[in-house]
């Protein structure tokens, strides 16, 4: 394939790709090891979907990292998350939405004040 760009001051830029024919498939990756992959998504059907496709490609870590680096859009994009586990047979179920209660644990060191806890609620 070979893309062209023409611009209007004059710079011509030519380039060819090539299809990549190597094999993406990791050797000493343990086919019975259980490896937790992240999706996250602007849909429901997205976020469906993501887990659904990453099945396939089990053993292609490249494009697990692809999709777990993705999972770190800010949730106000990408509201939907969800995750599945790979060479595993567990069924994931739905979480439900219901809020859950904030905890704040502090070190214990000296270094907050008696009444951070308070300032923070």
């Amino acid at each position: 394939m070979s893309i062209n760009s023409f611009s209007f001051g004059g710079a011509n830029i030519h380039a060819v790709l090539e299809a990549n024919s190597n094999r993406k498939e990791n050797e000493n990756l343990s086919r019975n090891e259980i490896r937790l992959a992240f999706a996250c998504a602007r849909t429901i059907d997205g976020c469906e979907n993501i887990p659904k496709n990453l099945k396939k490609y089990e053993n292609n870590i490249e494009l697990q990292a692809l999709i777990t680096e993705n999972s770190f859009h800010p949730s106000h994009t990408h509201p939907y998350r969800g995750f599945t586990l790979l060479n595993s047979s567990i069924i994931v179920k739905k979480c439900n939405n219901e809020r859950r209660p904030i905890w704040f644990v502090f070190s214990g060191m000296g270094t907050q004040w008696s009444g951070m806890g308070c300032d923070l609620i």
